[in-house]
């Protein structure tokens, strides 16, 4: 009876080796992304169009390697910037313009699909580390009247950066899914870390 138990719950895994394994992946998505760290990043910026693409290598029936890029741009969220950058000046007549924040993720992922996976509906944990980059555009706070008040310029930084996140995709086509996926990236930049979670709907050919 224990051996019959065990072919049944494996006899899925032996079957589906053949036709998953070795197969190249291909994916692109894009949705929008909410900044979460540092808190002035979150208070100040609006949430981000964000994109992202990749392809891997199906290693086996539940795992698959490969290497993907995300991009993100951050608006300011009208004035707010102000109040973050000169918290003890009135800036009630003021206007922010610029700054707005780049987001480049570039790294290597695996993706460990859960055995609940079906043939129509596929589910699975992401994680991923590589190289973050953060760059800023100029950003000029002026007056009412037209004067000039503040100039700010940031310099750009690389960073490692980690993420993980999971998803679940539905079949469309033998070879296409329709893909919903959500991935929490973190860059350890030198002040403080930057986060932001990015929520993005797309397509695959796996």
């Amino acid at each position: 009876m224990n051996r019959l138990w065990l072919l049944l719950c494996l006899g899925p895994l032996l079957i589906t080796v053949p036709a998953n394994a070795g197969r190249v992946t291909l994916y692109a998505l894009g949705g929008v992304a909410r900044p979460i760290e540092p808190d002035e990043f979150r208070a100040a910026w609006k949430n981000s169009i964000s994109f992202a693409g990749g392809f891997g290598y199906r290693t086996g029936p539940w795992l698959e390697i490969g290497a993907a890029i995300s991009i993100d741009r951050f608006k300011a969220n009208g004035d707010r910037p102000g109040y973050v950058l000169l918290p003890n000046e009135d800036l009630t007549d003021a206007t922010v313009l610029g700054g707005e924040t780049s987001l480049l993720y570039f790294n290597g992922e695996a993706r460990i699909y859960l055995p609940l996976s079906l043939s129509r509906m596929s589910v699975w944990a992401l994680g991923g580390a590589g190289l973050f980059r953060q760059t800023f555009q100029e950003m000029t706070i002026s007056q009412g009247d037209g004067l000039v008040d503040e100039v700010f310029l940031f310099d750009g930084e690389n960073a490692l950066g980690v993420s993980g996140g999971g998803g679940v995709g539905f079949r469309i086509s033998p070879e296409l899914w329709a893909t919903v996926e959500a991935t929490y990236i973190v860059g350890f930049t030198s002040d403080e870390r930057t986060s932001y979670l990015p929520l993005r709907v797309g397509l695959a050919y796996r």
